[in-house]
Parts: structure tokens; C-alpha cells; sequence
């Protein structure tokens, strides 16, 4: 369903530039985009990509900058640049930059069809929830942007819908064509997903009362994300749901179309669509006589349809540069030994579960012991393997933890530090973001730490208020009796099961254990 070829190659860029004016996304960070995670997966594959700390990054489609400024904050070598289509959105961001003083960070208006090389070369390159929602002649653009503005080993993200997950979800986007658009009309975007919001919980309600709940499943599976996970994200719904433009591909339709650029495919983001070796000889055996699809493009498009994938975070490089890249999932001690990993493991009902909740293969007990150790520090995996008898007993046993994301990897070091008075205290960068959030009530970007992880849930403002005070001369004690000052109240339950109100300083303890945990798990804290 949906316009057909002409009518959709009519809508001009001011359409979607309108639109995202009109009901602007909000500018959240996203981890799998951080050019330090792109970094760490290309020297995993033994590449030399340059040390993202100190790279030029453009991101395409960057929104008020939200993705950007984390990563610019915590990078001051890197210079960071950012276009997107929307003047509203750009003008709005620069003054967010600004606000928060970030010199190394410049937010430009600009089409993408239209860049040149006037911004420069760029060791990284994003373009994160852009090239589905935009017509054919502008995917040409962000390959050709890609292909001509990357310098020779640096790296590029792409995410982009794809099939056979997004089959689905097109049935929405049919309903809205039939029963939305044709029924309002004048309607402002707005009032259109709430429009689709209702119709579909009408039409679940109606599937129930005929008996169809089993049979249409599969259907009330995407209402419920609509009404529930999407809820209260009605800039989401609509740019993914109303947006004359959003094309869906298969994973190895994208492989050629970057071909075409000279760009050749890395991994994804997630890397155990790309690097596990599961049903390898099965699949590869199976699929012998596909001589114009390699055999891991193979593999990959065959998982998708395994695991009903419905969206891809593609790492790219120049074809040249893709040829270096050592992808038949052996890993060289030297790529390994120079990158360092992070994780948090917890007990629970007698295994070992990572931070996702899985448990973890009980022979990685004492890795996981290391590991746990130094967090939220890293540690790096030659001194953790130089802790051990059987070297390769340990190399082997940290490939899966990195491939199922139990741990992130980083090219740097990553240092805990905990709050000391007169040694230590909470980031300047820390200080400049945080009063950004307290002076706006709808803060436009998210809040997000140093790793694009978002962190605002685990923050509220009055939190944000007493974050400010761990300024290196306030002592523990001096910080309590600032809470206290608030007025800090809390309850629990006795014995008894009754609740009961805790006592203020009681309280004050709790909370400012739990302030102090929050803040050095999210590495808040740098020596003076």
C-alpha cells in the first residue's frame, strides 16, 4: 500500500524538513553510534582505524546534537561536526552548545545532497535513523558523502530498517494510509498519532471479540510496541509510522548498494549477527551455489530471517580498507591485547548473569571475577590474560563474552574514580551538562554519559541539584546535611510489614549511598 513511485518522488526535502520541524525526534545519544565502540570493533578485526579521541566525526541527521555532545564533551581532542535538514533543529542545538560551552563541537544546516567538501575529510562518519526515512536519490547522496569525505581507514555507520522484521510492521504503516490519512486530513501530526493510537486499540479489541487473538498474534505484537513501548514517544511513531519515506531493506540489498560506492560491509554493531560461528558449516554448505552474495552476507541475511530482524547498525569502510580486515572470526592476539573491557556481573539463583540478565557459562567464573573487580573500570585484556596459566584458555573464553555484549570493549583505558574530598570530584563537563538540564524543564537532548549510554532515568532533578555539590572541598558529612536540609523524606516497612517513616539522617545515609553508587557507576567523578 502506501503512494506509489511517482507520488512519493514528488514530495520535495521541504516536506521532510517540515515535518521534523513540526514534531521534532528528541536528540537522544546511541551507544552502538559512539566512534569509540566503531574504534573497538574495527581493531578487533585487526584494523587501524585512527584513535577515535582525537578523530574528526560528522554525524548526518544529527537533531539538536543530542548523540554528539556526550562524546564531544568527553573528547576535547576530537573535533565534531554535525549537519541535519532542519534549521529549527540546528539553530535550537546550537544554543544548547553554546549554554553548555562546547568548542569542539559545530551544528550546520545543511542538505546532504548538497555537501561538497567544504566541511573537510572525516575519520568517522554516522548516519544513525536516517537512510530508511529518506528517498533514493538521497541514500545515493549519504553513500557518496561517505565514499568521498572518509579518509582512507576511517569508519562509517549506517542504521536502516530491514526485512523480514519490518513486514510487520508495513501493515501499520497500511492502516495509516487507509484509515488514518484518508480520515484526518487536516489534522496536525500530533493529532494524527493519536488518531492511530486509538484506531488500534480499537481494531485489537475487535480481533479479541471476534477469537482472533492467537491467529492475529503476530498483529497485536505491533499494537502493543505502538501503545505501550511507544506510548509516549509520538515524535517515534510518526517519523516511523506517517513519513512518506520509509524503505525497508533486506541486509543483502544494502550490501550492494554500498558495493556501488566502493564501500565494503565490516559487521554490525551487534556483533553476533556478524562474527558468531553458529550452523557456519551447515549454512555455507547450503548455500555453495550463491556465487554473487559472499559466504558471510550469506550467513548474516539467513539469521535475520532466523531471528526476525527488523534493524541493522552496519559498520562500512572504504572497499580498499574492508580488504585488510581479518573476518573469518579468528581473532589476532596483537588486536585483542590492545583493547580493554568493562562489564558487571551479579549472582543470582545460583549462576552467573551479565548486566542483560543471561547467565554466563560457568567456566568464565574467575574472567568474571577480574572483570567485576575494576568496574565500572575497565580492564585490559592482555593483563587480564597474563593473570592466568592457560593464555589461550582465556583468549578463547573472552571472544564470547565480547560477541553476545556481555562486556563493551574500548580502545582506552577507562579509570574508576570515587569520590574523595580535596582528591577528587564530579567532572567539570559533568557540571556544564548537568546545569543545562536544571535550567530546562523540557530539555530538548538527552542526558547520557561518556559512553552515549542514556543515564537521565537514573537521575532526577533534584538529584542533578546535589551532584553539584560533590565539588571537591564538601566532605561526606557536609553533602549529608545538605540533603538533610531538603528535607528528605522516606518510608519502608518494619517487621511487621507496616510502613513507617524512616528518620531524616537514616534517610539522608540512604540516599546519598545510593547517590554516590549511581554517580561513580556512571564515572562522574576525575581527580583533582
Amino acid at each position: 500500500m502506501g503512494l506509489n513511485f511517482l507520488e512519493r518522488t514528488k514530495m520535495t526535502i521541504n516536506n521532510i524538513e517540515q515535518t521534523y520541524d513540526a514534531l521534532p525526534y528528541i536528540s537522544q545519544s546511541f551507544k552502538e553510534t559512539h566512534p569509540q565502540k566503531l574504534e573497538s570493533i574495527a581493531r578487533l578485526i585487526s584494523l587501524d582505524p585512527p584513535a577515535a579521541s582525537e578523530a574528526r566525526v560528522l554525524e548526518i541527521g544529527c537533531s539538536f546534537g543530542g548523540n554528539l555532545i556526550p562524546f564531544a564533551l568527553n573528547n576535547k581532542n576530537a573535533d565534531v561536526v554535525g549537519i541535519d535538514l532542519s534549521g529549527i533543529q540546528i539553530s535550537k542545538g546550537q544554543k544548547i552548545v553554546e549554554d553548555i560551552g562546547i568548542s569542539n563541537l559545530k551544528l550546520h544546516q545543511k542538505d546532504i545532497c548538497e555537501l561538497k567538501d567544504e566541511l573537510g575529510k572525516f575519520d568517522y562518519i554516522i548516519a544513525h535513523g536516517v537512510y530508511s526515512w529518506v528517498p533514493k536519490n538521497v541514500q545515493k547522496s549519504i553513500l557518496s558523502v561517505i565514499k568521498n569525505l572518509l579518509t582512507p581507514n576511517g569508519l562509517a555507520y549506517v542504521s536502516y530498517n530491514v526485512y523480514p522484521g519490518w513486514k510487520g510492521r508495513s501493515v501499520l504503516r497500511d492502516f495509516i494510509d487507509i484509515f488514518v490519512q484518508n480520515s484526518h486530513k487536516d489534522a496536525s501530526e500530533r493529532e494524527k498519532v493519536t488518531a492511530f493510537k486509538e484506531n488500534i486499540k480499537t481494531l485489537k479489541d475487535y480481533i479479541k471479540t471476534i477469537g482472533l487473538e492467537n491467529d492475529q498474534g503476530w498483529l497485536i505484537k505491533h499494537i502493543d510496541s505502538v501503545n505501550d513501548k511507544y506510548a509516549d514517544m509520538d515524535y517515534y511513531l510518526y517519523h516511523e509510522f506517517f513519513e512518506i519515506f520509509n524503505d525497508p531493506y533486506y541486509f543483502f540489498e544494502f550490501i550492494k548498494d554500498i558495493e556501488k560506492f566502493e564501500l565494503g560491509y565490516l559487521a554490525d554493531t551487534n556483533l553476533y549477527l556478524s562474527l558468531n560461528t553458529l550452523y557456519d558449516e551447515q549454512i555455507y554448505s547450503l548455500f555453495d551455489a550463491i556465487k554473487d552474495m559472499p559466504a558471510r552476507i550469506v550467513k548474516e541475511q539467513y539469521t535475520d530471517f532466523a531471528i526476525n530482524s527488523s534493524f541493522r547498525r552496519s559498520v562500512i569502510t572504504h572497499s580498499i580498507n574492508a580488504k585488510n580486515a581479518r573476518l573469518d572470526k579468528k581473532y589476532d592476539k596483537k588486536s585483542l591485547n590492545v583493547l580493554h573491557i568493562r562489564g558487571k556481573f551479579e549472582a543470582k539463583d545460583g549462576d552467573t548473569v551479565d548486566i542483560k540478565g543471561r547467565i554466563v557459562n560457568p567456566k568464565v567464573a574467575k574472567i568474571v571475577e577480574a572483570i567485576n573487580s575494576v568496574y565500572p573500570g575497565s580492564i585490559n585484556i592482555k593483563e587480564l590474560v597474563d593473570r592466568f596459566e592457560d593464555k589461550n584458555e582465556v583468549y578463547s573464553n573472552v571472544i564470547p563474552l565480547i560477541l553476545n555484549d556481555s562486556v563493551d570493549i574500548s580502545p582506552v583505558a577507562i579509570k574508576c574514580v570515587k569520590y574523595a574530598p580535596g582528591k577528587s570530584k564530579i567532572k567539570e563537563i559533568y557540571e556544564r551538562y548537568i546545569k543545562y538540564f536544571l535550567k530546562d524543564d523540557e530539555p530538548a537532548i538527552s542526558f547520557s554519559n561518556q559512553f552515549n549510554e542514556i543515564i537521565f532515568s537514573k537521575f532526577n532533578k533534584a538529584d542533578l541539584e546535589i551532584i553539584l555539590e560533590f565539588n571537591g572541598k564538601n566532605s561526606i558529612k557536609d553533602v549529608k546535611n545538605i540533603i538533610k536540609s531538603k528535607g528528605i523524606k522516606m518510608q519502608r516497612k518494619d517487621e511487621k510489614g507496616n510502613v513507617v517513616n524512616v528518620g531524616t539522617s537514616e534517610a539522608a545515609d540512604i540516599y546519598l549511598r545510593s547517590l554516590i553508587e549511581r554517580m561513580t557507576n556512571s564515572l562522574m567523578f576525575e581527580e583533582i
